[in-house]
């Protein structure tokens, strides 16, 4: 098993330093591994959901909080979408209003 971190999952904590990552790495990969579940399946269950992790993922799940503790700082991601929607949203108002005037002319 393999827990990586790529660019977007970097920029999505805000870690830009080395440093940045030595705080937040407890943080970091506990997050990513708690989004991910390894199950017993249980057939007569329909919702997986309810179906019970197995033990080593739960061991997993402990060991990473526990012995990464020094890395971590209770630190959450951050969603950067909202700013970079701004952003694309006045992008495309000036393309916008730079179009109306040609529009307008041949139109008429």
């Amino acid at each position: 098993m393999e827990i990586r971190a790529g660019k977007e999952e970097l920029n999505s904590w805000n870690l830009k330093r080395f440093k940045d990552f030595e705080e937040k790495a407890g943080d970091v990969l506990f997050d990513i591994a708690n989004s991910i579940r390894y199950v017993k399946p249980n057939y007569k269950d329909k919702n997986k959901a309810r179906w019970k992790n197995k033990e080593f993922w739960d061991e997993l799940l402990n060991n990473l909080k526990i012995n990464l503790i020094e890395y971590s700082n209770n630190s959450k991601r951050h969603k950067l979408i909202p700013i970079y929607r701004h952003e694309k949203e006045l992008e495309y108002l000036k393309i916008i209003a730079s179009l109306i005037p040609p529009y307008l002319a041949i139109k008429n």
